[in-house]
């Protein structure tokens, strides 16, 4: 599908029908949807940054999601960030 009938190209008006595809063919496996479309090649960091945001939030259970972001170098400190984030923003 992707290549063939719908562009690589990273341009999300371009690549949107590759994330609908992938996110509905991998709903239930992030890790797998987001190993596809690095395979895909192309400029894919568009896609895959719309493509992990939808099959993180579609997946029931996000430990996969999870495991995936806790491998980054500085997921400690972006951790806190976020955190740290949420919960000023629910004093406001």
């Amino acid at each position: 599908m992707v290549g063939g009938q719908f562009s690589t190209a990273c341009y999300i008006s371009d690549s949107w029908p590759n994330v609908l595809y992938l996110a509905y063919k991998y709903c239930n496996d992030p890790a797998t949807a987001m190993l596809r479309n690095t395979n895909l090649g192309g400029e894919n960091c568009h896609r895959g940054s719309v493509l992990g945001s939808i099959v993180g939030l579609c997946t029931p259970n996000n430990s996969a999601a999870y495991n995936l972001t806790s491998q980054l170098k500085n997921f400690n400190a972006i951790e806190k960030e976020i955190n740290d984030l949420l919960a000023k923003a629910s004093e406001e």
